[in-house]
């Protein structure tokens, strides 16, 4: 036992400078190491500003996932899409919004419809959110301006809510003629095109559009919402002498014209 201490006294008196060097790196390690994970675990003052700073503008249920997504560090993390004094000036420019995801696109459209409008206005923002889509598409097809594809089916569907556009799919208001040897149905002593689909009625309105009288509006291009009101009245689309003024007032209110090109 003696000899095994006189040896730790002897390796101890001729190794003392590499022994307290040993020990002092050891123990800044042990320091830095503390330090390190104290840093990455807890979010610095000039984080917690920022944080706050855009969570004023949030509401609390998004500043919880602001946070949260701070605290993951996810590489692929979504930024959510504010309300207030950072929500989108137009709700039709969700479109346009292309960093967000279906889900999130979708829950915006349901605050709109929810907080900025009368429920007058909710059905129109729902007509366009549903038809906006497939109005582009007939836009390149057809070259009707998308304003007024989608105009004429707020106006003359009563954003849908029409019997004839509920019970037929007819969103245009297209009356049975001679050239029709579709399906029909009668509300008072109108007769109105019945539709499978609304699908159906958008492409049909396309064809009666750019066929017969109005055809000739196709060569004022698709950026002339003004003229194609004017022309569609002249050409008695419809009896109502205000046809084309309606036309523009609902094209103007909702910005549709941002979507012909």
């Amino acid at each position: 036992m003696k000899r095994t201490e006189y040896k730790t006294n002897s390796f101890l008196r001729r190794n003392w400078f590499q022994v307290a060097l040993g020990i002092l790196l050891i123990t800044v390690f042990i320091k830095r190491d503390v330090s390190i994970k104290f840093s990455l675990g807890t979010p610095n003052a000039s984080s917690i500003t920022k944080i706050d700073e855009i969570g004023k503008a949030l509401s609390p249920q998004e500043a919880k996932m602001l946070v949260n997504s701070k605290d993951k560090e996810t590489k692929n993390k979504k930024i959510p899409i504010a309300k207030g004094s950072m929500a989108l000036a137009n709700p039709l420019d969700l479109f346009h919004a292309t960093t967000a995801t279906k889900k999130e696109v979708k829950a915006i459209k349901k605050e709109f419809l929810e907080s900025d409008y009368s429920p007058e206005e909710q059905d129109d923002i729902r007509f366009i959110n549903r038809f906006l889509e497939v109005a582009a598409k007939e836009r390149d097809n057809y070259g009707i301006p998308v304003s007024i594809k989608l105009a004429q089916g707020l106006v003359a569907s009563d954003s849908g809510n029409a019997p004839f556009a509920l019970g037929e799919n007819n969103f245009y208001g297209i009356p049975c003629d001679m050239g029709w040897d579709g399906d029909i149905e009668y509300y008072g002593d109108k007769c109105y095109r019945k539709y499978k689909t609304a699908w159906m009625s958008i492409r049909d309105h396309s064809d009666y559009i750019t066929e017969g009288p109005f055809k000739y509006l196709v060569k004022l291009g698709t950026k002339n919402y003004h003229k194609w009101a004017e022309g569609l009245e002249l050409s008695g689309y419809s009896e109502d002498p205000q046809y084309a003024e309606k036309l523009i007032a609902v094209i103007e209110k909702f910005q549709l014209e941002q979507y012909d090109k």
